[in-house]
């Protein structure tokens, strides 16, 4: 009887470690899924934070209604920059 009951125990931690090692892969994938999404998206918003100024620096028009909204914008890219930079 004992030898059964070593066996079913053995059964037993070997299925709870295969889906504890399962768990800490599926994880670890999501993590670094999340982690390369952030660092795609800090690099496009870069580019796009660093067109508008550029555009803007080369922009003489005195249109303020377009002026306002270049710099909301460019103000919102630098807030989300900040933003992914601290999740990364």
């Amino acid at each position: 009887m004992n030898r059964k009951a070593a066996q079913k125990l053995r059964r037993w931690q070997h299925e709870w470690q295969s889906r504890n090692v399962n768990t800490l892969v599926l994880d670890y994938v999501e993590a670094e899924t999340k982690l390369r999404f952030n660092i795609q998206r800090e690099a496009r918003v870069q580019v796009e934070h660093e067109a508008l100024f550029i555009s803007s620096t080369k922009n003489t028009d005195n249109d303020k209604r377009a002026t306002a909204s270049t710099v909301s914008r460019v103000e919102a890219l630098q807030k989300e920059l900040r933003s992914l930079s601290e999740g990364i």
